[in-house]
C-alpha cells in the first residue's frame, strides 16, 4: 500500500515530504498514538467498508480519523482515503462543558435555569429533592407555579431587578409539594450572550430552614435571657407605685378620700399594666410578622423599660431624637430586643455610672440611631471580634446577644457597627431604610 497523494496539512503529523509520493505507508513514522493504522487500512481494502476513531498524538492534539474506500471511475476498489479532522478544541470544549454538567448534576445547591419569560428550562436534582417536584413537572412551568400564591406580588419586584440585567439575593419562604414549608437562601442573575444581553436566568437556592430554626432558638433564647436580666429593674419599678398604692388604700380606710389621691393610683396603676404588658410582650412567642411601626415609639419604650435599672446602676439615658416619627417595616418585638440588649450592655459597660445618649437622626432615606456610652471602651485589637459567637469582655457574657442583634439587623436590610476608644466609651450605630 503506497501514499499516492497528501495534503500539506498531514505532514504536521506525519513525516511525508513530496518525494515520498510512490512509496510504502509503512515507511513513514507518525506522532499518532495509533499502532493499527496499517491494519485498519489494509481491513478498509480488503472489505471496502468505513473506519472512524479519535485518535490522539503525542503532543496532545486529538483528531477524528476515517479510513474509506476509494473506487475507481471504473467503481472498481483502487485504495483507500484517510482523513484527519482536527479535534482538538471541540474535544476540550466537550470536556470543560462535561465537567460543568457533572457539577451541576451533582451540586448540593438548588439550581434552576428558565428563560427571558420565566418558564423553567431546567432543573437539577438538588431542585427536585428541594421542591418535591420531579423533572417533568417543573420544565416547561413559569417559576411562579412552583411558589405559593402571595409569592406572585414579590416575584414582580425581583423580576423587575433581574430583567434589568442587576442580580437579586435575599432569603424567601417556599413550599415544597407535600405543603411543608421550608426557607430558601436564593440568588437569580443573569445569563448573557456574547452582545450582553440577558438570554436566560439562573436561579440558586440554598435550603437553610434548620439554619433558620437555630437562628429563631438563639432569639428566642436571647429574650427570655433579656427578660431575666430586666427582673430586679421591673420588681423595683412596680415596688414603688404598689408603695404608693397601699399607703392610699390605708388612707381611704380611715375614710380619707381625695379625688387627687385616686388620680395618683390611677397613674400608678396604668405605669403597672405598662411594665408588665411589656414584659409579656417580649416573653410571648410570636410568629415572624413585618408591619410599618414608628421606631421611635420602640425606642422610646425601651428606653421607659429600662430607666430603672439604669438608675440602679447609677446610669442615666438621655434621649436626643431629631424627630419623633419614622415608620420602617420590621418585626417589633425583634426590634426591641435589639435596643434592650444595646442599651443593657450600655449600664453594663459602665460600673461606676455615666451617661447613656440616644440618638436618632434623618440620614435622606434612611434613619441613624446611635447608642453611645462613657464606658472603658474596647480595646483596638478586641473590637474586630466584637460579634463573633462566644466572644465577650464581660465576665459573664456569652457573645450571643450582640451577635443576634446584627443578625436581626441584617434581616431588617439595616446595618449595626460598633466604634469605641479606650477610656472614652462606645458608640453603637445602627441604621434603618423605609
Amino acid at each position: 500500500m503506497c501514499i499516492r497523494r497528501f495534503t500539506p496539512s498531514i505532514t504536521k503529523e506525519v513525516h511525508l515530504i513530496e518525494v515520498d509520493i510512490g512509496r510504502p505507508l509503512n515507511h513513514f513514522s507518525h506522532k499518532f498514538k495509533y499502532d493499527s493504522l496499517i491494519a485498519d487500512a489494509q481491513s478498509v481494502l480488503e472489505h471496502a467498508h468505513t473506519i472512524e476513531k479519535k485518535i490522539e498524538t503525542v503532543d496532545g492534539q486529538w483528531y477524528s480519523m476515517k479510513v474509506l474506500p476509494y473506487f475507481s471511475k471504473k467503481n472498481t476498489l483502487d485504495g483507500v482515503v484517510i482523513t484527519f479532522n482536527d479535534i482538538t478544541d471541540l474535544k476540550n470544549l466537550n470536556e470543560h462543558l462535561q465537567l460543568l454538567s457533572y457539577a451541576i448534576e451533582q451540586s448540593p445547591i438548588s439550581i434552576a435555569i428558565f428563560n427571558v419569560t420565566g418558564d423553567i428550562q431546567y432543573v437539577n436534582p438538588q431542585f427536585m429533592k428541594q421542591t418535591g417536584f420531579s423533572f417533568d413537572e417543573c420544565v416547561g412551568k413559569h417559576l411562579t407555579e412552583l411558589y405559593p400564591a402571595d409569592f406572585n406580588e414579590k416575584f414582580a419586584d425581583i423580576w423587575d431587578k433581574v430583567r434589568s440585567g442587576e442580580t437579586w439575593a435575599g432569603e424567601w419562604k417556599n413550599t415544597r409539594k407535600n405543603g411543608e414549608f421550608y426557607w430558601e437562601n436564593v440568588s437569580i442573575l443573569p445569563i448573557t450572550d456574547e452582545k450582553n444581553q440577558s438570554i436566560y436566568f439562573l436561579k440558586v437556592a440554598e435550603d437553610v430552614t434548620e439554619r433558620k430554626k437555630t437562628e429563631n432558638l438563639l432569639l428566642e433564647s436571647e429574650m427570655h435571657s433579656a427578660v431575666g436580666q430586666l427582673a430586679a429593674g421591673i420588681a423595683h419599678e412596680i415596688r414603688n407605685p404598689l408603695t404608693a398604692l397601699k399607703g392610699f388604700t390605708q388612707l381611704m380606710l380611715t375614710g380619707s378620700l381625695n379625688q387627687e389621691y385616686i388620680r395618683i393610683m390611677q397613674a400608678d396603676l396604668d405605669r403597672i399594666n405598662l411594665i408588665v404588658n411589656e414584659l409579656l410582650f417580649l416573653s410571648r412567642p410570636r410568629a415572624v410578622e413585618f408591619e410599618d411601626k414608628n421606631i421611635i415609639a420602640i425606642v422610646r419604650e425601651v428606653v421607659g423599660l429600662l430607666e430603672s435599672q439604669a438608675l440602679m446602676n447609677n446610669c442615666e439615658i438621655v434621649l436626643e431624637l431629631e424627630v419623633e416619627k419614622y415608620t420602617v417595616r420590621c418585626v417589633e418585638h425583634q426590634m426591641k430586643q435589639v435596643f434592650i440588649n444595646l442599651i443593657k450592655n450600655a449600664i453594663e459597660a459602665m460600673p461606676k455610672g455615666g451617661q447613656i445618649t440616644v440618638t436618632a437622626q434623618l440620614l435622606e432615606d434612611f434613619i441613624s440611631i446611635q447608642i453611645r456610652d462613657e464606658g472603658c471602651g474596647i480595646p483596638d485589637k478586641m473590637l474586630s471580634k466584637i460579634g463573633q459567637p462566644f466572644f465577650t469582655t464581660k465576665e459573664k457574657g456569652t457573645g450571643l446577644g450582640l451577635m443576634v442583634c446584627q443578625k436581626i439587623i441584617q434581616n431588617h436590610d439595616g446595618k449595626l457597627t460598633i466604634a469605641s476608644k479606650e477610656n472614652e466609651g462606645t458608640t453603637l450605630h445602627i441604621v434603618l431604610s423605609r
